[in-house]
């Protein structure tokens, strides 16, 4: 785990409501407490337009008769303080739903939503109808359920639980932790069986230490009957949570904001089980595969991705995958990226500044560095960074200029200009700094910024930011030092290391069971 930094507070003197005092703790839904009803002040951020008293997330693996799956569930708790609070009872959920496939990826069950308000003397709830109830797309890949909670005005006290339903249990979401409003009391568990073990990793400004616990699992097999595993749990208990300061960057974007992440790091399935979860990801691949998320930050990126492509290289044993592992398969995320129309489909796009770079009267007597000086000016002149490290495109973005865009963006409509300049120049990916270097496992977070290697000659490159133009063009900014990264071109996939001009092939395996 890595934790940047630690914000210790004290748990006394929470809330007033005419003097500060504890909160008397309640973990059971549709029983609000008479303080929480009667408080009107959160004393650690009198500010507070509204606070979450309790929020509680339980996740969970199970294996059912329509697919495997993780299951989240949510209960949450919001007290509203001031009229600008009320903001609090509107609520949006996004999942992920292929639109052209007739399968569940991600669904969300049992959502009840109540609001409980003081009525002369008396609480009183109000019940959420089913009909109040929006669901919409936002993507090709995302659905977004919407909804308000009836009755909310100041005082309210907001209730709502539901479960998300999720095929992409080797994914799990990202928890952000803070949010716009502070958190009294945050808990957090993540319940999975030995079969599949995960790296952790701890971000933000808190001190988030976990507690680890071990339980049963069973299901039943068709063939084998009934299967057990151990269960490896982590628990959170965070209390006093500050909100975030305001920002226009989504949570995904920003460094600052708590959050817990997973990555697979190695599935250990035994022999009598793994036939099971084969037959599953046979099936999953014949709808267009299981997924893996990139850390886009701007929307969010979903990629097709075969389940079985995570299952090599490993030994065999009468056909059957054993001790699994990810050490050597960057090769296939850096595939899955060339074949993305918003990052392979952009290595060749029209540059958008053709007439504009005409003038620049370029010659080959100017060297390189001044060449590509010119070029950057040129960029930022029409386009601005908006902040987002994501390495994907916005297409429709670039064609209007004076935009702010993302860090993809910008690096393809840059790579557009040397090509029509005639200077060699790939993208590179590879993580950011406040994300770590990229580990020896294979993760697709940590592919989650991007630059230009860009040749002066046979024994010299150099790396280009083009999002700033602050350092001379051979200097990165301290976010993106990196010391290996993956080059993604049409002439192939390479690990690069700043250290050397090296460009070291990535390696093919055959990942077909």
């Amino acid at each position: 785990m890595r934790i940047h930094a630690l914000l210790l507070i004290s748990a006394l003197g929470l809330f007033s409501s005419g003097k500060a005092h504890a909160l008397d703790q309640n973990k059971k839904m549709g029983k609000p407490t008479k303080e929480e009803m009667t408080m009107t002040q959160y004393a650690p951020d009198p500010s507070a337009k509204a606070v979450v008293l309790w929020s509680d997330i339980d996740i969970n693996f199970s294996i059912g008769p329509a697919y495997d799956r993780l299951i989240y569930s949510y209960r949450k708790r919001i007290k509203v303080l001031h009229e600008d609070g009320i903001e609090a009872g509107r609520i949006s959920i996004p999942y992920y739903d292929i639109d052209d496939s007739n399968k569940i990826e991600e669904e969300i069950t049992d959502l009840k939503v109540t609001t409980y308000n003081l009525i002369d003397g008396k609480v009183t709830p109000s019940v959420m109808n089913s009909e109040d109830i929006q669901k919409k797309h936002i993507g090709k890949d995302q659905q977004l359920l919407s909804f308000t909670a009836p009755d909310v005005k100041v005082g309210s006290v907001i209730e709502y639980e539901y479960k998300l339903h999720s095929a992409y249990y080797l994914t799990p979401h990202t928890w952000y932790v803070q949010g716009e409003y502070p958190v009294f009391l945050s808990e957090y568990t993540f319940s999975m069986p030995e079969w599949f073990r995960f790296s952790t990793h701890i971000d933000g400004s808190m001190l988030m230490v976990p507690t680890y616990s071990h339980g049963d699992f069973k299901c039943q097999h068709p063939h084998e009957g009934t299967m057990r595993a151990t269960t490896n749990k982590t628990h959170f208990s965070i209390e006093q949570i500050p909100a975030l300061e305001p920002s226009t960057l989504p949570l995904e974007a920003r460094p600052d904001c708590a959050r817990l992440e997973y990555d697979l790091r190695e599935p250990r399935i035994p022999l009598q089980v793994v036939a099971y979860f084969l037959a599953y990801w046979d099936a999953l691949y014949k709808r267009n595969g299981q997924s893996v998320f990139f850390d886009n930050e701007v929307g969010f990126k979903h990629f097709r991705y075969r389940l079985k492509d995570y299952l090599y290289p490993f030994p065999k044993a009468h056909g059957i995958a054993l001790n699994m592992t990810f050490n050597y398969s960057w090769d296939i995320l850096a595939e899955t990226l060339y074949k993305d129309e918003d990052f392979g489909g952009c290595l060749n796009m029209k540059n958008p500044l053709a007439q504009e770079q005409q003038s620049l009267e370029l010659t080959e007597e100017m060297s390189i560095l001044d060449r590509v000086e010119k070029l950057r000016q040129l960029l930022l002149a029409n386009y601005r960074w908006n902040g987002s490290y994501s390495i994907f495109a916005q297409k429709k973005l670039i064609t209007n200029k004076k935009t702010a865009i993302n860090m993809g963006s910008l690096n393809f409509i840059m790579l557009s200009m040397l090509r029509d300049a005639g200077i060699d120049a790939t993208p590179v990916v590879m993580s950011r700094t406040s994300k770590r270097q990229m580990p020896s496992f294979v993760s697709p977070r940590y592919l989650n910024a991007m630059v230009l290697r860009i040749r002066i000659d046979n024994s010299s490159i150099f790396y280009l930011d083009p999002t700033s133009d602050n350092l001379p063009v051979t200097a990165l900014p301290p976010e993106i030092l990196f010391d290996e990264g993956i080059s993604i071109s049409q002439n192939g996939f390479y690990k690069v290391n700043t250290h050397t001009t090296d460009e070291i092939p990535l390696p093919k395996v055959d990942s077909e069971i």
